[in-house]
């Protein structure tokens, strides 16, 4: 993803729009009843980085967390990704997924069901795309921001 604006009117705005978290956002809940208006992420800063997740109702619980870093010396190209959970539970699906089929294969006794890992494996992709639909619509809010300040 490319952002073409100003350095400091995208800093401005992502301080402007984001709730401090103390916490790393890899471990932190990002889920409120509490939703204000003016805040769209919980945002975690470092030495070299602000990172911001999606404030989310407790009924997208179920939907991966998924975390936007910027770079304070680069704020036009953020880099997205998983959680720490969001990556463990994917290499655990695609492990379980993976065994199954391996087993299958070389064990004619073994009785695992390979739906059951594909289903779960195709659960949590579909989650993943309907929490990253969700993360670009409120980055699109925050691109628009920019748009009317400058």
């Amino acid at each position: 993803m490319n952002i073409n604006f100003n350095a400091k009117s995208i800093e401005g705005v992502i301080r402007q729009y984001s709730k401090k978290k103390l916490v790393p956002l890899d471990i932190a809940n990002t889920l409120s009843w509490m939703t204000e208006k003016d805040k769209l992420f919980y945002a975690k800063e470092s030495k070299n980085k602000i990172e911001i997740s999606r404030i989310k109702t407790p009924f997208a619980a179920l939907l991966p967390n998924i975390i936007i870093a910027f770079k304070k010396n680069n704020f036009q190209n953020p880099k997205i990704r998983l959680s720490i959970w969001g990556y463990l539970l994917t290499f655990l699906l695609a492990a379980m997924f993976l065994f199954t089929i391996i087993k299958n294969l070389t064990d004619e006794k073994f009785e695992g069901d390979i739906i059951f890992p594909m289903f779960l494996l195709l659960l949590f992709l579909v989650l993943f795309f309907i929490e990253y639909t969700f993360t670009k619509r409120t980055l699109q809010k925050l691109l628009k921001e920019i748009e009317k300040q400058a």
